[in-house]
């Protein structure tokens, strides 16, 4: 896909994307629109967020995001405010919570 500008559209994922326990660590979303994804158990372990927006997430319940890089301040506050059960779910393979590994990219 191309915008109007010529130029190819970033990295868009539509309500539909189920990325349930995905592994991507090391992998670049650079830029990439997660709205409406699952990320439930997904395995972000070093992954480049930069530049990625996540809006209206179905889940995020058991998600890896230890030492992700260029994860916005606003988009980890965004990810901090999900529910309390969401937050404190293990993962499956590295048993960190999502919330533990968000609180690990504080500077």
């Amino acid at each position: 896909m191309h915008c109007a500008l010529g130029k190819p559209d970033p990295f868009t994922l539509t309500e539909q994307a189920d990325l349930r326990k995905a592994w991507l660590p090391g992998v670049s979303l650079r830029n990439a629109r997660l709205n409406g994804a699952n990320l439930a158990g997904v395995d972000l372990r070093a992954a480049d967020l930069t530049g990625v927006d996540f809006e209206h997430l179905e889940s995020i319940a058991g998600a890896d995001f230890t030492h992700v890089q260029g994860l916005s301040d606003e988009m980890r506050s965004r990810l901090l405010s999900q529910p309390a059960q969401k937050l404190d779910t293990p993962h499956a393979l590295t048993r960190r919570t999502t919330r533990a590994s968000l609180k690990r990219l504080s500077k």
